[in-house]
């Protein structure tokens, strides 16, 4: 297998992502999952049609055969014929999520859990599929990693902007680990792609907590059900980084299609501002309840003692 699959899965991650976004806003987002299918359909052919890497190989044909059932089922138009389409698409999504883990160690799906009426929209299949596309990605990546900066890789044809920024990224994140301001779950989690002018940043350990920047066009995608976190989080890009931002809210946002979008002129500091995400997991109101049960604690013992006789 060649260091350019991980940057075919990249791409098609974007185009499943792009078109779980124009799903969820109730317009067809075919055109661009059918692309995604045709990278999927490609990739077999040039690297498991002679052999491969059969786990990799086992993968990458799942999710091409949930691909395929998800955007099929998505464009039929008869209701009970498209619900029992859907269904099709999630037991193969659902395999396919099992053929990554096994490979990666890491599950994929973030829709899965959820109930079948929500499950089954055509925006948080194609949504999961991005996402169990991305972790194949990331396992082909660090197959050749050339190693950048700390958790920040880059392909070989990465902008030199998009690798800047995935390093100040790894550097500011870097900064906040050492001051114990992630939580160790999410700190172990974290990992950043840098592939053509895109970077591509995993955030945190849940799945679909990511962010991207496209470097050439100067935006920023950033993907959390939380709310306050995406407030403020839009703060600091439009105060530190110079980014004009807009948060995005109802059905399907945060997961299916960006929370916050942003237009950002200098990707480096919107990269150091992204490593704050992470932290923003441990709450100030978390942080004192622990420092008073740390004094607490030894108060109570010596209270005991002296009850008991013990001092």
């Amino acid at each position: 297998m060649s260091w350019d699959a991980a940057d075919a899965l990249f791409e098609a991650e974007r185009l499943l992502r792009e078109a779980a976004h124009e799903y969820s806003l109730g317009r067809s987002g075919a055109a661009k999952a059918w692309e995604a299918y045709r990278r999927l359909d490609r990739l077999l052919k040039e690297h498991c049609s002679a052999g491969g890497i059969e786990p990799f190989c086992s993968a990458l044909r799942s999710l091409h055969a949930a691909a395929r059932s998800a955007v099929s089922g998505a464009g039929t138009t008869l209701p009970e014929a498209r619900r029992e389409a859907l269904r099709a698409a999630d037991s193969l999504l659902d395999l396919a999520e099992r053929a990554v883990e096994s490979l990666t160690g890491k599950p994929c799906r973030w829709g899965g859990r959820l109930e079948e009426e929500v499950r089954l929209r055509p925006s948080m299949l194609v949504n999961d599929l991005a996402a169990c596309v991305h972790r194949l990605a990331e396992w082909a990546a660090r197959l050749r990693p050339v190693t950048v900066e700390g958790r920040c890789f880059a392909t070989a044809d990465a902008d030199p902007r998009a690798v800047e920024a995935c390093a100040e990224w790894a550097r500011a994140a870097r900064l906040f680990e050492e001051r114990g301001m992630y939580s160790a779950g999410d700190a172990e989690a974290l990992a950043g792609y840098a592939s053509g002018s895109r970077v591509q940043l995993r955030v945190g350990s849940a799945s679909g907590h990511a962010a991207e920047i496209d470097v050439e066009r100067g935006a920023l995608r950033y993907y959390d059900e939380d709310r306050l976190v995406n407030l403020a989080l839009k703060r600091l890009l439009e105060e530190l980084a110079g980014a004009e931002c807009r948060l995005e809210e109802g059905r399907g946002a945060g997961v299916e299609r960006p929370s916050l979008e942003c237009r950002v002129g200098d990707a480096r500091a919107a990269a150091r501002v992204l490593a704050a995400a992470t932290s923003m997991d441990l709450r100030i109101g978390d942080r004192v309840e622990r420092v008073v049960e740390e004094a607490r604690r030894p108060c109570v013992l010596r209270g005991v003692e002296e009850l008991l006789g013990l001092r």
